[in-house]
Parts: C-alpha cells; sequence; structure tokens
C-alpha cells in the first residue's frame, strides 16, 4: 500500500503479511480495501480493521523522490 504522511515523507507499507490473519482476510476485495480512510491517525477501514500508526511507522519502506 502507497502511504504518503502528513510530514511528506512517502513509503510503502506492505499488507500481505495481514491479509491471512483474521479480520484482515475482508482486505483480499479490492472494492472494500478502496473503502479506506485514515481515523485518528489510523488507515482504517469501514469494518473496524486498522493499522495503527505505530505499526504504519515501523514497518514503513520509505521511497525516495526522483531526482525532477
Amino acid at each position: 500500500m502507497d502511504v504518503e504522511l502528513k510530514d511528506g515523507r512517502k513509503g510503502i507499507f506492505d499488507l500481505e503479511p495481514y491479509l491471512d490473519l483474521g479480520v484482515f482476510r475482508e482486505l483480499k476485495d479490492i472494492g472494500y480495501f478502496n473503502q479506506v480512510h485514515v481515523l485518528f491517525g489510523a488507515v482504517t477501514w469501514p469494518h473496524e480493521q486498522d493499522i495503527a500508526p505505530e505499526t504504519l511507522l515501523a514497518e514503513l519502506v520509505e521511497v525516495a523522490e526522483a531526482p525532477a
């Protein structure tokens, strides 16, 4: 999942390890996945799946901007 933080950092958060775990299985449905939003700093979906900000930051692989 591509992520852009408020401070301008960009990166990739790999959801793959989560997709076979309990409530996260529902994220395999692209239509459901696309209902993502941010709530109190957490990446969240309608059925209360969420990625806590601490987890997101710990596992985020930052990507550098391409030179202009």
